[in-house]
């Protein structure tokens, strides 16, 4: 396997840091993390990032935007199973 040319920030959340995927991404040379912060410590906003990655990330660009009703259906149906109207 070899190191990608062009490598991407990806910042994920700390319970998919063990997957095999995640170890064969930072393996290719991309700089993966768990906390919002450049490799030399410093602090970055979320938003620099190429990618992030969690359990419950959605991927939300301009192109996509005309399906944000649908994005936020899909959420709240996960987020409150049927017959649940409220976070209790």
């Amino acid at each position: 396997m070899g190191r990608t040319p062009k490598p991407l920030s990806i910042l994920i959340h700390p319970s998919l840091e063990t997957l095999a995927a995640v170890q064969e991404l930072k393996e290719k040379g991309h700089w993966i993390t768990t906390s919002p912060a450049r490799p030399d410590g410093s602090a970055c906003s979320p938003w620099e990032f190429d990618v992030i990655l969690g359990p419950s990330a959605w991927r939300m660009t301009i192109e996509l935007s005309k399906y944000l009703p649908m994005m936020l259906k899909e959420v709240r149906s996960e987020k409150y199973p049927k017959g649940t109207t409220d976070a209790t």
